[in-house]
């Protein structure tokens, strides 16, 4: 009789397992779409065309709305494509934007800046930096930021972000040996650098990258031909 009991109790934990993971989802791609525009028009102020939307089901579910910024203006030839991400709730009764990836044409050029000013600040004026796959942890994938991201702008300054958004990041630094001559060696030039950034940080974290190059080879690399130059050598450091 134990064991029927076991038995039994064993295949209805096991029924509603199949039950819970098979729960139906209801996706609603008007709403979202809707919800999509709204956000980008409210917050970024820009009006979106070409939207195709698709549905994510598995630890998360959301609807993916992707579409081109529809501008007016002759100027603008923005011709990427974008995304909205409408996550779903309560079996669908829920939706709601949670991220976008449209706000990584804001930031890119704003932590570069930022970070830009740092190097110069101590003394390197002469160098090449690219920041890549921002990771904000609330996002949960690179480049894509939640609808509380704030929109860069002049009275904000780079610590705001580390310190109310947890983000994790690529830097990538290219300079002329010139540079290391200021700072004695290869190494301490990487540490210094490192060491001045760090600064910015809270509990945020940085791969940073610095390429060095010839100083009759660093010419080519700003003037965007890199294939004429090549580092002679790479430094790492996690901050």
């Amino acid at each position: 009789m134990k064991k029927l009991i076991a038995l039994m109790t064993t295949a209805a934990l096991a029924t509603g397992m199949l039950s819970s993971c098979s729960k139906k989802y209801h996706y609603d791609d008007n709403k979202a779409i809707r919800l999509a525009i709204e956000y980008m028009n409210d917050k970024y102020g820009k009006g979106i065309r070409d939207i195709n939307a698709y549905h994510v089901g598995m630890n998360e579910h959301y609807i993916g709305v992707e579409f081109k910024l529809d501008e007016s203006a002759p100027n603008e030839t923005d011709e990427k494509t974008y995304e909205v991400r409408v996550y779903i709730e309560d079996d669908g009764k829920t939706h709601y934007v949670k991220c976008d990836n449209y706000m990584n044409t804001l930031f890119v050029p704003f932590i570069e800046e930022g970070i830009g000013q740092v190097l110069k600040q101590n003394g390197i004026n002469d160098y090449m930096l690219t920041i890549d796959d921002i990771y904000q942890f609330e996002a949960r994938e690179n480049n894509y930021y939640t609808t509380d991201y704030r929109i860069p702008d002049q009275d904000t300054d780079l610590e705001f972000y580390f310190k109310n958004y947890k983000l994790n990041f690529y830097c990538y630094v290219a300079i002329p040996d010139s540079v290391k001559a200021q700072i004695s060696t290869s190494q301490k030039c990487i540490d210094y650098i490192g060491d001045k950034i760090e600064l910015l940080f809270d509990d945020d974290h940085m791969h940073l990258i610095i390429d060095m190059y010839y100083d009759s080879e660093f010419g080519s690399i700003k003037d965007e031909n890199p294939g004429n130059g090549k580092s002679y050598v790479s430094y790492k450091k996690f901050i």
